[in-house]
């Protein structure tokens, strides 16, 4: 009851302000109190309505200007319980605080009782929000398995020391159809670059080391949380990391519709049965994994590949060596029927 004479009061007091402000325009316009009075008043006890609210939004959007929302109590059984608001955007408290740079606790956000109210398998499927890495249980016992996850450990870690040691002199770095890096020191800039920029932008990223369809042995997976995933393949010589190349699982666009770097190689048969005219080949493109020729040494030609329900047109390249596939890049798919 104190409370509603209190909110009364204010109400009253904010009424009188608005008339006042309202006579003192009269006044100064010279229009007389006599003429639409009746609307000023109605304007005054609306205005003194709304100013409240709006100054309650105010305060409100401003308190939260740096810090989480919480998520409104009738849509919290729907999402995990250490969910919150960033601008409209509904993601976990962990990565808030780590795109943001706070340390803002549940306890903070939501209350000491909602976090006792929690169970442990709640607090348990909360999202750390952190680089993660996982070895595969099917890997072979075999070199390619053992660097991947040197590798893979160098990036969880950002420790490259052991790496170092695993390189060969004039080891190749290859970022696809952009660059090749030259050497172990510019090896070990890359990688120290990379998650220098992952680390800018915020973004946790999953080190996975699989065995991969396409070589048929291990490679490194880094699995970023908004795009699609980058493989590193290696090649190895002499118990070294000799050439190491980055690349998204999909090549192609993806409207082309074809299969990705998950998929087996077509057989080298196969390619010389489809193949057409020659082309030039190109650097900093797929390099023939079985030997470490890089893509200016292979064989490249124009392919019609039946791949099923589509026929995809494209460039091959093939190693004259290994007589094996380094890379199909169709270009456009056509629908057989």
């Amino acid at each position: 009851m104190k409370t509603i004479t209190i909110l009364l009061i204010v109400y009253a007091s904010l009424v009188v302000i608005c008339f006042a402000l309202a006579v003192r325009r009269r006044l100064h316009n010279k229009e007389g109190l006599k003429n639409k009075i009746g609307k000023d008043v109605l304007n005054s006890f609306v205005a003194a309505l709304f100013f409240p609210i709006v100054i309650y939004m105010g305060i409100k959007a401003l308190y939260y200007r740096n810090r989480p929302r919480p998520i409104p109590k009738k849509q919290r059984k729907w999402f995990k319980s250490d969910r919150v608001y960033c601008r409209g955007k509904m993601m976990s408290l962990a990565e808030y605080n780590a795109t943001h740079k706070r340390q803002f606790t549940l306890e903070q956000v939501y209350g000491k009782k909602y976090v006792a109210s929690l169970s442990e398998e709640e607090k348990a499927g909360f999202d750390k929000f952190e680089n993660k890495i996982e070895i595969g249980s099917d890997l072979p016992d075999d070199p390619y398995t053992k660097m991947a996850i040197v590798l893979a450990e160098a990036l969880y870690m950002d420790d490259f020391s052991k790496l170092s040691k695993c390189l060969a002199e004039d080891v190749k770095m290859i970022r696809y159809k952009r660059e090749t890096i030259v050497g172990q020191s510019g090896f070990v800039d890359y990688w120290k670059g990379f998650l220098k920029r992952v680390k800018g932008a915020r973004q946790p990223i999953d080190v996975e080391v699989k065995k991969n369809n396409f070589i048929g042995r291990a490679i490194v997976s880094i699995h970023y949380r908004d795009i699609q995933d980058d493989y590193v393949f290696l090649y190895i010589e002499s118990a070294k990391i000799k050439l190491a190349i980055i690349t998204q699982r999909q090549q192609q666009p993806i409207v082309i519709r074809y299969h990705d770097l998950e998929d087996p190689a077509i057989p080298y048969e196969t390619i010389m049965k489809e193949k057409g005219e020659a082309v030039d080949a190109e650097p900093n493109r797929m390099p023939c994994l079985h030997c470490g020729c890089l893509s200016e040494g292979l064989e490249w030609y124009k392919l019609n590949h039946d791949s099923g329900p589509y026929a995809h047109v494209g460039k091959v390249s093939v190693c004259p060596h290994c007589k094996e596939q380094a890379e199909f890049y169709p270009e456009i798919f056509v629908r057989k029927d």
